[in-house]
């Protein structure tokens, strides 16, 4: 991409008075996806962006454009964005324009450092604040302007005083000891507070008791040190309720015997209590559990994290003990779920006795509250540290077991509960989340088929699934010469335009002749972890080029064939390409191959090599479930990929979650921008096939257009859809 600035113009920015252009922003971020986001978010706001790429070229058009507001990356090529920041400062336009830092890091350090560098604001985790950056923008040019009002000319004063009794921001000025001197409307409708109840008080008057001292005394500091303090600080109203301001405040100097001296201070000032209160709701939501109040699984496994990455292995043993009430669903079915909540609840609150009487729990948020999970349905987790040895965890599930043998009242009615547990210690069942995750879960599993009401250690020697495992390596072995692997293959229907199928998925199944129909899902990661998956691989794209060619008689068809990480890495991966290709005598451009986004960011520079390579040949190259990886959207423009497939975790919660709504019109609105072609997977009800016909979606995959089929039957498929 060329190192250039793109403006795009509008007519007026909704909330700004001033004729002629709107405000230009200059956003800097070396994500071609993040800049498109950037823009279209404040384009809709009515101002006109420009963009640059990486540190010198920022400079330079910040000088030419002269911006009235600048949005900048920490981290992008050449000077970073402190480095930029700080320069900026240095230059005679750039020393009042407004710098928002928006970034991906989220620490005080960081923090630190860009007010330090001169930024005006700071927004943390650029993924997931895009809602709250007009608002950020809007507030920061308001401010901004306020500012530099407030330091024009004496002859500006009378324009000024009504400027400011008349600003939606609130207003306070403060002799040099920080004793109230002004305020102005907003002030006194926010605190509710009149004038003469404040003026000669100290600003001590609206602190919190519960902001910490240290940030009093970092502001102190810095304003004493003629430094300009930039924040967001909690204040008590005059009844005592707490409010959230974003604040600037700075020192106004004066001259005192011919030098310069601190004479007041300027704090303006916006309520921003309506956000940090939604903000907080969105986080409760986000880790807490709204029938019991508890953490929910999304906060245990990272709090959990947290723990065994801590722990002083191998001196410290960490429990995880998984629980499952025994047939909640009878509850369920026979007393309704208003019932079976009520339950859960009751349940929640004999375990809250236990908490003070057992020893060595961990804690699962701040105030040290919470040391149980609700994780689902009727399952609950526990975390135990430092948890001595065998014999006190049994106690301690027997504890949790105990708790729950008294009957519960609900409508009037005894019901008796009862549990099972599974417990799986760390480092001995497993060094990381998942794999402690999984031992406690086969423990669980162990628990219930042991009778219930009772609860079981992971054990080795009676793991079932390992031993299934091992089972299915040596029947996996014979499959290819027994002939047991089969393809299904899954439509895909072209959204926009005329409405017919392009193409299709080739989907290997297992029919064991022991065990019978094997998912993929249990047997490839079998495969790939000795060589048996580049033979089998091998088996699949030979197979379903030879179909996808058989089938050119229905339309110029394209077959999608999924790549391991341990086939693209392989030495002989482009020849058997070509060679399915040449055997086959299937048209490159009807071949599709899909890798996933966590394999195509393993060395990412040999990636790129390999994928090079293949495009070479002619053929299509697809990412396979994005969303679900940890790729940098700024790498795709080095891969030669042709295709992004949403995967269906996100599809399926289409129009029932904002969360995965939102994610699936960012990945289409951003594959589109890339110049790639978008695929959902997973589409099985109407409102999913209209919302991504809607969101301009080239292709859609799932159960709503079909279900995967063997050839001889896809075959007839395609035949009914010719006719």
């Amino acid at each position: 991409m060329s190192h250039r600035a793109e403006v795009t113009d509008t007519v007026s920015v909704p909330g700004f008075d001033a004729p002629g252009k709107a405000p230009l922003i200059l956003v800097v971020d070396d994500d071609p996806a993040i800049r498109l986001l950037v823009r279209h978010v404040l384009t809709e706001a009515g101002f006109r962006i420009a963009e640059a790429e990486d540190g010198h070229t920022a400079l330079t058009r910040f000088s030419e454009l002269r911006p009235d507001l600048l949005i900048l990356d920490a981290l992008v090529p050449g000077l970073d964005g402190f480095e930029i920041c700080a320069r900026v400062r240095q230059l005679p336009y750039g020393l009042h324009v407004p710098v928002l830092m928006v970034t991906g890091i989220n620490d005080t350090v960081a923090v630190a450092r860009a007010y330090q560098s001169g930024a005006t604001d700071f927004l943390p985790n650029k993924h997931e604040n895009w809602i709250l950056l007009e608002h950020r923008v809007r507030y920061l040019l308001r401010a901004g302007e306020m500012l530099c009002a407030l330091q024009h000319s004496e002859s500006q004063r009378r324009i000024l005083s009504l400027a400011i009794e008349q600003s939606p921001t609130s207003i306070v000025i403060t002799d040099a000891d920080a004793n109230i001197e002004y305020v102005n409307p907003r002030f006194c409708e926010i605190t509710n507070y009149e004038r003469s109840e404040v003026i000669g008080k100290n600003v001590r008057l609206l602190k919190h008791p519960d902001t910490h001292s240290a940030v009093h005394r970092d502001m102190w500091q810095t304003l004493i040190g003629g430094g300009i303090w930039r924040g967001e600080i909690c204040n008590c109203r005059k009844d005592g309720q707490a409010y959230w301001v974003s604040l600037i405040t700075s020192p106004i100097y004066g001259t005192h015997l011919g030098k310069s001296k601190i004479e007041h201070f300027l704090s303006i000032q916006e309520d921003v209590t309506t956000r940090r209160t939604q903000e907080i709701r969105i986080r409760h939501l986000s880790y807490f559990d709204p029938t019991t109040g508890l953490p929910n699984r999304r906060s245990l496994r990272e709090r959990l994290g947290q723990i065994l990455s801590h722990v002083a292995y191998p001196q410290t043993l960490t429990a995880l003990l998984l629980l499952d009430l025994d047939h909640f669903n009878r509850i369920n079915d026979t007393f309704g779920h208003r019932v079976g909540d009520q339950l859960l609840q009751e349940v929640t609150f004999r375990f809250s006795e236990l908490l003070n009487k057992t020893k060595n729990v961990a804690y699962l948020d701040e105030d040290r509250i919470h040391t149980v999970a609700r994780i689902g349905g009727d399952e609950f987790a526990i975390v135990l540290i430092e948890a001595i040895n065998a014999d006190r965890m049994a106690q301690i599930a027997q504890q949790w077991l105990d708790a729950l043998s008294r009957p519960f009242l609900l409508e009037g009615t005894d019901v008796i509960c009862s549990a099972s547990i599974g417990i799986a210690v760390h480092p001995v069942d497993g060094s990381d989340v998942d794999t402690l995750w999984k031992s406690a879960d086969t423990a669980l599993y162990t628990a219930k088929n042991s009778g219930r009401n009772t609860h079981r250690f992971y054990s080795h020697a009676a793991n079932e699934s390992g031993m299934r495992r091992m089972r299915l390596e040596s029947q996996l072995h014979r499959a290819l010469e027994r002939k047991e692997l089969v393809l299904y293959y899954q439509p895909q229907l072209q959204l926009q335009g005329e409405e017919r199928i392009v193409g299709f998925e080739a989907l290997i199944r297992w029919n064991n002749a022991e065990m019978g129909l094997i998912s993929p899902l249990e047997f490839i990661p079998i495969a790939e972890d000795n060589d048996l998956i580049i033979p089998i691989g091998n088996w699949v794209l030979e197979t379903a080029c030879r179909a996808a060619a058989a089938w050119q008689v229905y339309g110029d068809l394209r077959v999608a064939v999924n790549l391991s990480a341990r086939q693209l890495r392989h030495r002989s991966l482009l020849e058997t390409v070509t060679q399915a290709l040449e055997s086959s005598k299937l048209p490159p451009h009807c071949l599709e191959l899909e890798i996933t986004e966590s394999v195509i960011m393993q060395d990412a520079a040999t990636t790129a090599r390999l994928l090079t390579e293949l495009k070479a040949v002619g053929l299509h190259l697809a990412i396979d479930d994005f969303g679900t990886g940890y790729s940098s959207l700024s790498y795709l423009k080095t891969f030669p990929i042709d295709t992004l497939k949403v995967d269906r975790s996100f599809v399926m919660d289409v129009g029932t979650s904002t969360e995965s709504t939102h994610i699936v019109a960012a990945i289409i609105a951003m594959g589109h921008g890339l110049g790639l072609q978008v695929v959902a997977e997973g589409v099985e009800e109407k409102h999913q096939l209209e919302f991504l016909r809607g969101q301009g979606c080239d292709l859609i995959q799932g159960y709503l257009i079909g279900r995967p089929l063997p050839a001889a039957e896809f075959q007839t498929f395609l035949e009914r859809c010719r006719t």
